[in-house]
């Protein structure tokens, strides 16, 4: 036997408990140890060191998590699925609050929030975010990715200008099924654009990075498969004139590209981003 198998059992057992409490998932451990210089190992050596940053729900967490059950997926849930925020990604998470389409600020008062989260509550997710972008994603989880790997989204140069948008804002606020009536005919980019412009004015697009993390989040979270029914087409055009999409393949999450048709298959996601 290895001296691991020799350890104490109850040694062992506090040694797995604070990995879990810190955020590493234990699926990960063995590609970590093949990959030192990979972004699990990082995430390995950032749950160590910032393994004194406990986080107390303030109140109005504990509220959206009253209004929004399991589709409030705040810091603990964030921790454990990616590792552990550093101090000052923490103070930033404090806040609960709603970004625009560019990442900006539209508000962090904390009343006008949960009035928010009232009205998507069953329909929305409410997600604290880690600065990631979807390479970094996909690097961490490449079994849950249809990618054997290789990233279709990293496989040429124009598809890095999109693709390595980082998930900055520390919170996200998105739709969990496809924007309503956003497939079928009519339904090309246009009418798509169309429809989240007229008809759903407090909503946004989002980026292919927010689907991916929140995605990923949510199942982890809840067990559930974001838009599991559709195929989501992102207003995100690729080099030879398609647009980026997302859909399931069985349990893995595949990012390619679509044509600019109306379908029954392809709908449209969105984030709440305005008061």
């Amino acid at each position: 036997m290895s001296n691991f198998e020799n350890l104490d059992r109850k040694r062992s057992n506090l040694f797995f408990d604070f990995l879990d409490q810190q955020g590493v998932q234990l699926q990960n451990l063995q590609f970590v140890v093949g990959n030192p210089n990979s972004a699990a190992a990082q995430g390995f050596v950032n749950a160590f060191k910032n393994c004194k940053t406990n986080f107390e729900e303030p109140e109005s967490h504990k509220q959206a998590r009253d209004i929004m059950g399991k589709y409030f997926q705040g810091v603990s849930e964030a921790q454990k699925f990616w590792g552990n925020f550093t101090p000052e990604q923490l103070e930033a998470r404090r806040q609960l609050s709603i970004y625009d389409e560019q990442g900006k600020l539209v508000t962090d008062d904390q009343e006008t929030v949960l009035k928010i989260l009232k009205e998507c509550k069953g329909t929305h997710a409410m997600q604290a975010c880690h600065p990631v972008t979807l390479p970094e994603l996909q690097q961490r989880f490449q079994d849950r990715f249809d990618d054997d790997g290789e990233p279709w989204f990293g496989k040429k140069e124009q598809r890095k200008k999109w693709s390595e948008y980082k998930l900055t804002q520390p919170w996200q606020l998105i739709r969990r099924t496809p924007l309503p009536d956003s497939w079928g005919e009519g339904m090309n980019v246009e009418g798509q654009q169309n429809l989240l412009q007229t008809a759903h004015l407090k909503e946004s697009n989002w980026q292919p990075v927010q689907c991916g993390y929140g995605a990923l989040l949510n199942q982890d979270s809840t067990g559930e498969k974001l838009c599991e029914d559709k195929v989501i087409r992102f207003n995100v055009q690729t080099a030879d004139g398609y647009w980026v999409n997302f859909r399931w393949l069985d349990a893995q999450l595949s990012f390619r590209s679509w044509r600019d048709n109306a379908n029954s298959l392809v709908g449209l996601g969105s984030a709440r981003t305005s008061a």
